[in-house]
């Protein structure tokens, strides 16, 4: 028992027994505190009779430990005054440039700062903490603009770098309100007040500073242009504009096999007669490099013919062959471009060329009705079609340039309403030499794109996307180019403290080397039994910063001798001294002081400037679980030492007293906690993440492995048409047997990251196809419920039921076919497939048992792949075919024949396989995702 006092009251904290609260209630004036979880038992309480406060307390506690309900009374320090409340000290800014390749959230950057004020502490935030643009936003792919309400995960569309990357996720925000965005160029897109931008103004740019993040909030409250001096204003001139933005590299679509050169095509539009019954052009002698251009690119059977009677050069292109129908004038027809000036565009298909013919469309275009300026440079293209315009406006947008249009209404002097296209680009448009030789830049600051002006226009569901882009940048209206989302791990990276040492579990090494190359961009090693004795040397030779290891490994790596089991024995080898910085993550691992990888973690850490814990959990059972981890940083002594922080915050039959008190001091010592509601504006509704673990299984799977290529080689050498569909039939099973193998090999991982979050006191939701797989995680944790096949409805719903309203009930472990639809489960906001579906519709159906109304918190989606196995073979099929709508799950499921066809035979090619090799011959090559991915 505890008993504790202030000047105002008695506190006591004692083990739950029915008779001792029933004694204890007959102690006048006393009462529950369920906030301190102590009974309170006032001093200004004056009860009649003999005994004052002080003697009921201890008449009760003697009497407790008479009867044997405490084993002992203990007097601690002076408890926390439940009237007092520890506010806790805000978070710091991260003032200075990160450097980071991706954007950190605001409260991340806080925690970096936080991080790189103390040098050792705890990153302790909840598990889970981690732009948008309405649905009619049109995003530019390479089949054309699509709406981002059509978007879906794994679809294709253009980076910045003009290359083509994907749809990796999607977070939609429900209706927002959607802001207009009109740029100096005229170009004119849409987003909400969350939407990043990548952004410089003038000095970053003289500065060659690069650009930074900034949401439409942001760009709002900082003002969209400079304050006008004078000067300025008195001449009359304009304010500068604030924002920059980037302009994209020319989008790459693929080559196209064109009749009709892009070159002559654009000429023809710009100076031809197309809806007479000939193809002809008018050329003057000023120009004449023009026909002689179009001359030497015209095919075998096609000439030019010149026509001297018209006032005006004119040349007409003729067949060569001897054909009576004219090729070109075929081709016009069928491209609908025998039209009148006004009524003038480009064919769809020619606006998708790749670069170098989109460039020729453009000079053809440009060589004949457009002009050029000297001096500035200014560069115009006149036409009476507006449809035509907005056609080249497209042209040039998607070619890394500027354009915008401008009409001039003639029709009060009789004449047609004529548009003029204003263009700005960074390479020349032109190839005559009259024209081209005006193309001379000298601005710094020549097509660039400014943000002119930013109003609220309307409210509309919105979304945002996350792409796989490296700078995650994205191209959406009139190719402008925004910003995607992360969780920095920066606090090393920018204090440059190389190099480091990540102590990991195994089943994160994986993600760890690869955010590292994310977000910073470095190489991280993972050690192993190749580099066991010379992994330093990557150090030394300026190789690699960072090396990354798991707990059960640190002996094998850094430990010389460790003969006595105690800490002060383990010697450690010398090249461990090497590491300016330790990053130990799922730290709560170490809280016992006992056991050999807590020891060898003290060890490594000692003498190091910086020692970064990271643990959602680090506090399970209670208080005394922060000991080692505090230790570990050097951070004990700034409580008192081991029995100081005893005394004060271990006391009671709970061992845990002063609980406020305590969060309060860690805050302020070494350690932050933000939970997922506090920054849930900043996240998306739903997060994605692949944890990539080595199965435990290995000789087995390599042996399916084999057995399956086998099987593929009698396929190709089937002659009979029966045999073939009986081998194909094999093959399907071999790759379902893969599947459960690889599922088999990652019960291990899987139930170390469902402890991880069970321990952090949240729920959780597993799902799984294979009996096994949910028999072998059911029995490490006996009290989850389970949804599967062999259930009734009656035990289906009772399941649910306890998993939506007990709270002690954190697991539930559900098979896609019983649990995959009409479930909801939102009392977890954490889905974890150890096997998933072959198709993304049954993924998100599964994720969407809990991403449902009633949820509120940010969904986060763990799927677990093999590393080398099919698992990450069908995960390139997800990700990059969406509309499979087929499942493969089962033996008595079967893909449709043209897919396994196509399947088996880019597997085959993968595999070496030709058809007169025998089934026996072997392959030693992976079944990786390219064989699936190229297959389908």
């Amino acid at each position: 028992m505890l008993i504790q006092e202030d000047e105002k009251n008695y506190f006591l904290q004692f083990k739950y027994h029915p008779l001792m609260v029933d004694v204890v209630k007959r102690i006048p004036g006393r009462k529950f505190d369920s906030k301190l979880n102590m009974w309170v038992i006032p001093k200004s309480f004056y009860p009649p009779g003999k005994y004052t406060q002080k003697a009921y307390v201890d008449i009760f506690a003697n009497w407790a430990v008479k009867k044997g309900y405490e084993k002992s009374v203990q007097k601690g320090a002076q408890a926390s005054r439940p009237d007092v409340h520890y506010t806790l000290p805000p978070m710091p800014e991260l003032l200075s440039p990160h450097g980071l390749k991706i954007e950190p959230f605001p409260y991340q950057k806080q925690g970096i700062a936080y991080a790189l004020q103390k040098k050792r502490c705890f990153f302790g935030d909840q598990p889970g903490l981690g732009k948008m643009e309405p649905y009619s936003a049109l995003i530019a792919t390479p089949s054309g603009f699509r709406k981002m309400g059509d978007l879906r995960a794994g679809d294709e569309l253009f980076g910045r770098d003009g290359n083509v990357y994907h749809v990796t996720g999607i977070f939609d925000h429900g209706v927002k309100d959607v802001y207009r965005f009109t740029f100096n160029d005229g170009a004119v897109c849409y987003a909400g007040l969350e939407h990043l931008w990548n952004v410089r103004d003038v000095n970053m740019r003289k500065r060659n500073q690069g650009w930074k993040t900034m949401s439409t909030e942001d760009i709002l409250k900082n003002g969209l242009r400079w304050n006008i001096s004078p000067s300025r204003k008195a001449s009359g001139r304009k304010p500068i504009l604030r924002w920059e933005i980037p302009v994209c590299d020319p989008v790459k679509y693929p080559h196209k096999n064109y009749i009709m050169h892009p070159y002559i095509l654009g000429a023809l539009i710009g100076d031809g007669n197309l809806c007479n019954g000939v193809v002809c052009l008018s050329n003057p002698d000023i120009d004449s490099d023009i026909h002689q251009k179009i001359k030497k690119l015209l095919p075998d059977y096609m000439r030019l013919r010149g026509d001297n009677i018209a006032t005006c050069p004119r040349y007409c292109i003729c067949n060569s062959d001897g054909k009576h129908v004219n090729h070109f004038l075929a081709e016009i027809r069928r491209l609908n471009i025998d039209v009148k000036s006004e009524d003038k565009f480009i064919p769809n298909e020619y606006l998708h060329g790749d670069i170098e013919q989109r460039i020729e469309l453009l000079r053809g275009l440009m060589d004949t009705d457009g002009s050029i300026t000297s001096g500035r440079v200014r560069m115009i293209y006149h036409s009476m079609s507006r449809k035509l315009c907005d056609n080249i406006v497209e042209l040039v947008q998607s070619l890394g340039g500027l354009a915008h249009i401008r009409e001039y209404d003639r029709t009060n002097e009789g004449k047609s309403i004529e548009y003029q296209v204003i263009i700005t680009t960074r390479f020349n448009p032109f190839s005559t030499v009259r024209k081209a030789e005006r193309y001379k830049i000298q601005r710094g600051n020549y097509c660039s794109r400014y943000i002119e002006n930013i109003e609220l226009d309307r409210q509309e569901e919105c979304r945002c996307i996350k792409v796989d882009a490296p700078d995650e940048l994205y191209l959406t209206d009139e190719f402008v180019v925004t910003h995607n989302t992360l969780q920095a791990i920066g606090t090393s990276f920018i204090a440059k403290t190389w190099p480091v040492l990540v102590i990991c579990p195994a089943s994160l090494k994986i993600n760890w080397q690869r955010e590292w190359k994310k977000f910073t961009g470095k190489d991280a090693i993972i050690l192993d039994d190749r580099n066991k004795n010379n992994w330093h040397r990557y150090y030394e030779m300026g190789c690699c910063d960072v090396f990354i290891t798991n707990y059960e490994s640190l002996k094998k790596f850094f430990v010389e001798d460790f003969a006595g089991g105690v800490t002060r024995s383990i010697r450690l080898k010398p090249v461990a001294s090497l590491f300016k910085c330790v990053i130990i993550d799922e730290s709560h691992r170490c809280k016992s002081s006992k056991t050999q990888q807590s020891k060898i973690c003290y060890k490594l850490c000692q003498g190091k400037e910086y020692r970064f814990l990271l643990t959602g959990t680090p506090s399970i059972n209670g208080p005394g679980d922060l000991i080692q981890q505090l230790k570990i940083m050097n951070r004990l002594d700034d409580f008192g030492g081991y029995k100081s922080f005893e005394a004060n915050f271990m006391q009671g039959p709970r061992q845990a007293s002063n609980l406020e008190m305590l969060n309060w001091r860690l805050w302020n010592t070494g350690f932050f906690r933000r939970e997922k509601a506090k920054v849930l504006d900043q996240l998306p509704d739903k997060m994605r993440q692949v944890v990539n673990v080595d199965i435990t299984n290995r000789k087995e799977y390599q042996d399916a492995e084999h057995d399956l290529l086998s099987y593929l080689a009698a396929y190709e050498n089937a002659d009979d048409e029966k045999l073939r569909r009986a081998e194909r039939g094999k093959v399907m099973v071999q790759m379902q047997k893969l599947r459960q193998i690889a599922a088999r090999g990652k019960i291990s991982a899987a139930v170390e990251f469902i402890q991880d979050i069970i321990d952090s006191g949240e729920k959780l939701i597993v799902f799984a196809f294979l009996k096994e797989v949910v028999q072998e995680i059911k029995k490490v944790f006996p009290n989850a419920v389970t949804i599967v096949g062999d259930n009734t409805s009656q035990e289906r719903q009772g399941a649910v039921d306890r998993f939506q309203n007990d709270p002690k009930c954190n697991l539930i472990i559900c098979n896609y076919k019983s649990a995959g639809v009409g479930l909801t489960l939102t009392a977890s906001s954490r889905v974890a497939f150890v096997e998933f579906p072959w198709t993304f519709a049954d993924c998100e159906q599964a994720e969407d048992r809990a991403h449902r109304i009633g949820q509120k918190n940010s969904v986060n989606c763990y799927y677990f792949l093999g590393k080398n196995t099919i698992d990450e073979s069908i995960w390139d099929i997800i990700q990059t075919k969406k509309d499979i709508a087929n499942d493969v799950t089962g033996t008595d499921d079967q893909v449709p024949e043209k897919t396994v066809d196509a399947m088996i035979l880019k597997m085959s090619a993968k595999s070496g396989i030709k058809k007169s090799e025998t089934s026996t011959s072997p392959f030693d090559r992976r079944l990786d995702g390219a064989l699936f991915s190229n297959a389908i």
